[in-house]
């Protein structure tokens, strides 16, 4: 399943073709993105280094590149410049778990500065933060799907699971529980059990998410508060 970061990207560089018509005009970001797209080797090795993905988004969210791809007629000309199967071909020899490392450093950094926190006051929010989406991550994964990404505007899908890639315990009984409502030789005392069982953990999995909101919001100044709420991170 393709990561929203890796179809955006792949998407982007698609359009990115044809910027060698209007040297000139064209921003130094677009040219970046471009140069990078007509290198399949040179994009296989920045696809798969965490910080160079993290730099490519960058890009990718600068005002000259969003500018510059709101016009049609440059995203024609683009077209005509690049290979968008070969684009393909190289995303799908990337790890996904590279992209979800660099979205997240990507979008905790720009949180940070919507925040307005320094350095040394980030050592202590981000790690609450980061706490946060993942306790609220485990009490969304559930039956429709098991994963609980999403939420916030930009906030990219990390996933359900407990972060060392095992599934959590929300995950583990609605699984458990999808299994017997598949199967229609299993006992009702069975699926009445996978049920409750999931029930209870995405009950727990809920009240640590309220529990760590709360450890957070103690930290946050009241604009600080305001900003994560508008963002989808606090209730």
């Amino acid at each position: 399943m393709k990561l929203r970061v890796v179809t955006a990207f792949a998407v982007l560089l698609a359009f990115c073709p044809t910027l060698v018509r209007a040297q000139d005009s064209r921003p130094p970001e677009v040219q970046k993105l471009i140069d990078m797209a007509k290198d399949p080797e040179r994009l296989r090795q920045a696809m798969s280094d965490p910080r160079q993905v993290q730099e490519v988004l960058k890009l990718m969210e600068s005002d000259a590149v969003q500018q510059y791809f709101r016009d049609p007629q440059k995203i024609m000309e683009l077209m005509t410049e690049i290979n968008p199967e070969q684009i393909r071909q190289v995303m799908q020899t990337i790890d996904p778990a590279i992209f979800r490392k660099a979205a997240m450093a990507r979008y905790m950094e720009r949180l940070r500065q919507q925040l307005g926190a320094t350095e040394e006051e980030w050592k202590v929010l981000g790690p609450k933060v980061e706490k946060l989406i993942a306790a609220q991550q485990e009490a969304r994964a559930g039956v429709r799907g098991g994963g609980g990404g999403g939420g916030a505007v930009g906030r990219p899908g990390f996933g359900g699971g407990t972060g060392s890639g095992e599934p959590s315990a929300v995950q583990e009984a609605a699984s458990a529980l999808r299994e017997a409502t598949r199967d229609p030789d299993v006992a009702a005392r069975d699926t009445a059990i996978a049920l409750r069982d999931y029930r209870a953990a995405r009950d727990r999995a809920r009240k640590r998410a309220t529990e760590v909101e709360q450890e957070l919001r103690e930290l946050l100044t009241q604009r600080q508060e305001a900003i994560l709420l508008m963002n989808g991170l606090l209730e």
